[in-house]
């Protein structure tokens, strides 16, 4: 990954913080450290794949388990990735936002209440 590296992301980074896009390296790896704290990587399988020498676009169905609560976040994900020099300089992620969104909502909320419930 380039020491510059784009990572764009459809959703909206201040509902949900670990999908928010980033810009450097350093950024993205911390992007990507938030997801394995907050969550178990169920699945992370490519449906399609379509790949060049300098672009690839990919399908992704991912499953992820929430640690805290258990729950359940089964995604879609489209990666849009352009490769300068061996390295990936850009990432652009669409998934469905609303959903997205919904969900940590859904897991604040139930954090909220095993908390106020003496749980958490």
């Amino acid at each position: 990954m380039h020491e510059d590296v784009v990572h764009l992301s459809n959703v909206d980074g201040v509902q949900v913080p670990y999908a928010s896009s980033s810009v450097g390296k350093a950024d993205v790896e911390f992007r990507l450290s938030l997801i394995l704290a907050m969550f178990e990587l169920r699945r992370f399988s490519i449906e399609r794949l379509v790949h060049g020498p300098d672009f690839s676009t990919s399908s992704v169905r991912a499953i992820y388990r929430h640690k805290k609560t258990g729950e359940i976040l089964d995604v879609m994900i489209r990666f849009h990735t352009w490769v300068e020099d061996g390295l990936i300089v850009r990432i652009e992620e669409f998934v469905d936002a609303r959903y997205l969104e919904a969900y940590e909502r859904f897991v604040f909320h139930m954090q909220s209440m095993a908390e106020t419930a003496g749980g958490g």
